[in-house]
């Protein structure tokens, strides 16, 4: 349930932004995990702290508390709503001291982001929880501490931007007192899908995935925390990751995407409630998408050891290496020397690398080769990775004079070739 608006601040990141740094890093720090041996000496420092005491996760079918399936509550530009998580009728009970929800954004009208917060703060906290772009629906996953009423407060920075809040689990205010609902973290294994390519999901499927077992997992583990990526997908839809063994399928998103184009892909995280069998559920609402799956960590079950959880009242952003907060400030990398790359096998196409701009950055891939090795390309697709140094200054101020000279006057515009007028220091 949404109540009330209220205005927030602003950020750098949204809409009015141009220029993107390679290796630009935004963190936020919403809690602490700490393992019983820090119990006694954690205690006076844990830094705002929601409750004295450290929690334990529970994990619940995944349920949307706020939106509808054909209908998104909408958030105007610089307003905050207010959201009840816990109630009699809602799977978080009251007394909870956090809730694990994944939010997504719907047919945003700008570039901005959403803040999530516990709902009561005097002023909302200078991160983002989930940035969007204009006209497309995505989705991230949030521990959010909940005020004494069990709300939470989301603030969106610009345009007009739907909203959707999934509920996956929540923290005790109290320690269990057998052991389970406690974190453990392990080496990430892949659960579905292969490294290449994924497994295929066809619209209204769903796909078993066994997590128990794998990498230590436990056969008695409450939940796992994963990330799911889809890829190549050939229509816009979203997935549902849930317990293996439920009624239906829940009335909830993990990750949406849209229709992708060749190696394109998306990931969002999902904490998610082991069901029959040590299994877990994906299930594709619509078209056909190839889908991985990485398990992360486990919460254990009864007589389980690990971690608990400490919620932070405000967020705290703990680097950005945009200003260089407990970080560098990102700049254009050095230069390096340029090499021609070798022919792909049985292909005359070479693979020309990406490179940095000095206003901005966009990845870039060659896809035809010119007759000549080292000269200018004619056709390129991006954003896709490639591989190998980029090339120098001088061969950029070359490649983009004959580009001009052929009267195309274009390749300002291409996100790859830098200004020909570059000035050069290699």
């Amino acid at each position: 349930m949404f109540r009330s608006s209220r205005e927030g601040p602003t950020e750098e990141k949204a809409g009015g932004r141009t220029s993107i740094w390679l290796g630009t890093a935004l963190v936020a720090a919403v809690g602490l995990l700490l393992g019983p041996l820090a119990l006694a000496s954690s205690a006076a420092t844990r830094p705002h702290a929601t409750t004295p005491v450290q929690g334990s996760y529970v994990s619940v079918i995944p349920a949307r508390i706020a939106g509808t399936v054909s209908t998104s509550v909408p958030i105007a530009a610089a307003a905050t709503v207010n959201v009840q998580v816990t109630g009699t009728t809602l799977p978080v009970p009251a007394g909870a001291s956090a809730a694990v929800v994944n939010v997504t954004a719907v047919n945003p009208t700008a570039n901005g982001f959403l803040t999530v917060f516990t709902e009561g703060l005097a002023t909302t906290p200078l991160v983002s929880s989930l940035n969007f772009t204009i006209g497309m629906n995505v989705a991230n996953l949030v521990t959010v501490p909940l005020s004494a009423t069990g709300g939470i407060s989301i603030f969106n920075s610009a345009g007009t931007t739907g909203v959707d809040v999934d509920v996956e689990g929540y923290y005790t205010s109290t320690p269990s007192t057998d052991g389970s609902g406690l974190y453990n973290s392990i080496s990430p294994v892949r659960a579905l899908g292969t490294l290449a390519v994924g497994t295929a999901i066809a619209g209204g499927t769903s796909v078993p995935v066994t997590v128990a077992g794998i990498a230590g997992v436990p056969a008695n583990a409450t939940a796992v925390v994963v990330n799911v990526t889809a890829g190549h997908s050939t229509l816009p839809s979203f997935l549902t990751v849930y317990p293996a063994g439920a009624a239906s399928v829940p009335t909830a998103s993990t990750l949406n995407f849209g229709a992708q184009v060749k190696n394109a892909a998306i990931a969002n995280r999902a904490t998610v409630t082991v069901g029959n069998a040590g299994q877990i559920e994906v299930f594709n609402h619509t078209g056909t998408v190839n889908v991985d799956v990485d398990v992360d960590g486990y919460y254990s079950g009864a007589g389980g050891v690990g971690s608990y959880f400490v919620p932070l009242t405000t967020p705290i952003r703990v680097t950005d290496t945009r200003t260089g907060v407990n970080g560098t400030r990102s700049r254009r990398p050095p230069r390096r020397a340029s090499t021609s790359p070798p022919p792909l096998a049985g292909s005359p196409r070479l693979p020309v690398p990406w490179w940095p701009t000095s206003r901005s950055f966009r990845a870039t891939q060659w896809l035809s080769s010119p007759s000549t090795l080292g000269r200018p390309p004619r056709r390129f697709l991006s954003p896709l990775t490639s591989t190998g140094p980029p090339p120098s200054c001088r061969q950029r101020q070359r490649w983009g004079r004959e580009l001009h000279d052929r009267g195309h006057g274009r390749h300002r515009q291409r996100g790859g070739l830098q200004r020909t007028q570059e000035r050069c220091d290699d």
